[in-house]
């Protein structure tokens, strides 16, 4: 994601000092009187809407007080959203929920310790998660590729370009755009529907490695990226970003 964008403009941050409420953090109170306080300062700018990100803790209570405000209240104005680096833990959570007693854990515990792995599917250790969901999407796409016998025109793209990629100087509108590397998409996708008619193995294994894709970013640049990772795994932590909060 840096590499893509990195020669976009962006405006200056400013650092300042943000308010303070003496009282308890999670006291229904204390998030009451902090909705009511934003909710002001975003109508006094014009805001007909008031859109407010607490953690995972806070938020639960932050969306009782507003599901529990009358229609013509004023507290019905706010939106009431969690983190998103909360969000990730959640998202990485619900894969090893849904992966339960499928062989996930069993996979993991050959690499990690299993108290880790416990932690990992149950996205209380964040880091860790990433770097096993990211060995555990780069090792059937490695096989996936192995099999596709790619044309020589193809290949040749794909050593000269992802091998170097900090050097190719991509950005989103390029690899949107690049023929051979929508040729490959589609041929690597064509593979994944073959692979899944094979068994009820293959059908979980190659739909848990898309399932961990998502659709956070244009197929292409997500395509771009896993191919990379996939052809220089020994440095896949370079890579890690594809998956973090933004």
């Amino acid at each position: 994601m840096e590499l893509l964008t990195q020669h976009e403009e962006h405006e200056k941050s400013c650092v300042m000092y943000l308010l303070l409420t003496n009282s308890l953090a999670n006291d229904y109170h204390t998030i009451y009187t902090t909705l009511l306080y934003f909710l002001k300062d975003s109508l006094k700018y014009g805001h007909n809407t008031c859109v407010i990100t607490f953690d995972q803790p806070f938020y639960i209570k932050a969306k009782e007080l507003v599901a529990s405000s009358d229609e013509n209240n004023e507290g019905s104005k706010i939106v009431v959203r969690v983190g998103g680096f909360h969000m990730c833990m959640t998202f990485l959570g619900t894969i090893g929920f849904i992966m339960a007693g499928r062989g996930l854990k069993e996979v993991l515990s050959t690499i990690y310790a299993s108290h880790s792995v416990d932690k990992m599917l149950s996205d209380h250790a964040y880091s860790g998660a990433v770097r096993c969901h990211t060995l555990l999407l780069i090792a059937p796409s490695k096989i996936i590729f192995s099999e596709m016998n790619l044309p020589s025109e193809e290949q040749q793209f794909m050593d000269a370009n992802l091998n170097d990629l900090h050097d190719a100087k991509h950005s989103f509108s390029t690899v949107e755009d690049l023929r051979i590397l929508n040729d490959v998409k589609r041929k690597y996708q064509n593979k994944c529907f073959q692979l899944k008619e094979r068994g009820p193995t293959s059908k979980l294994w190659v739909g848990e490695s898309c399932l961990k894709r998502g659709r956070r970013l244009k197929w292409g640049h997500q395509f771009l990226i896993d191919c990379a990772a996939i052809y220089r795994y020994n440095t896949f932590i370079s890579f890690l970003i594809v998956y973090a909060p933004y």
